[in-house]
């Protein structure tokens, strides 16, 4: 087993990340994404996004599983966004517990 450790400080605004990337012998990566408390001297809601990008010939075919509260896994599809206006907001889940994809392209 691979495991990669990320660490993002910003002094600045007092926050901190922490990404944990593990690889095991099969395909499966893992991914542990912890945060400091984020600050809201704004007064300001925030929303908390982690993007990624896959690499080498990675094709989830537009399609992943999302689980919110440890019961199930639900399947997702991405929609192509014709408009971005009335549809950015639907193309966000919350994924409090697990995100899944799986390469289509893989042989196994």
């Amino acid at each position: 087993m691979d495991q990669w450790t990320i660490v993002i400080n910003d002094d600045e605004k007092k926050e901190k990340a922490l990404i944990k990337i593990r690889k095991s012998d099969s395909e499966l990566i893992e991914c542990d994404v912890e945060l400091a408390p984020v600050s809201n001297k704004d007064g300001l809601s925030k929303d908390i996004i982690v993007s990624w990008k896959m690499y080498n010939g990675f094709s989830a075919n537009k399609t992943f599983w999302t689980d919110s509260n440890s019961l199930a896994m639900i399947k997702r599809k991405v929609s192509d966004l014709k408009n971005m206006v009335e549809t950015i907001a639907g193309s966000y889940y919350p994924v409090t517990s697990a995100i899944a994809m799986r390469n289509i392209n893989s042989t196994t």
